[in-house]
């Protein structure tokens, strides 16, 4: 799941740097919003990676 949405942040950030039909504030909403989103997906796994090794081990 982490895969599929860290492509569709990539997939939406090319479009929005390569779309010549944007305007510039267009684009640079987009880009904003996706660089966030990157933020905030790479926050969270850092706290998943902190948590991991309080979690139960299944081997």
């Amino acid at each position: 799941m982490l895969t599929l949405y860290t492509g569709f942040l990539f997939l939406r950030f090319e479009d929005a740097r390569t779309n010549p039909d944007l305007t510039g504030s267009q684009r640079s909403q987009i880009l904003t919003e996706t660089n966030y989103a990157f933020f905030l997906l790479v926050e969270d796994y850092e706290d998943c990676l902190e948590e991991a090794p309080d979690m139960p081990s299944f081997f």
